[in-house]
């Protein structure tokens, strides 16, 4: 069992030998898809495609309000 010492994740690795890779594939694929997302939100889950959407759109907005306040200090 390979383990990342930085997570502490133990059991992740390269599966791609698997019997059950192409399935795993198929489910992230599906997961990450339109009907998928639409699941995970009826969940209450913040997909993962639109948390990072979210952050990138936070990261806009406190970029934003730093430049003002700095602009405003000058």
């Amino acid at each position: 069992m390979k383990r990342f010492p930085s997570s502490g994740l133990q059991g992740a690795s390269d599966n791609s030998r698997s019997e059950d890779s192409d399935e795993a594939d198929r489910f992230i694929k599906f997961a990450l898809g339109p009907e998928g997302r639409s699941i995970i939100k009826r969940n209450k889950v913040v997909p993962y495609f639109d948390g990072m959407l979210l952050i990138q759109s936070r990261l806009r907005n406190w970029k934003s309000i730093r430049d003002e306040a700095l602009a405003e200090n000058n």
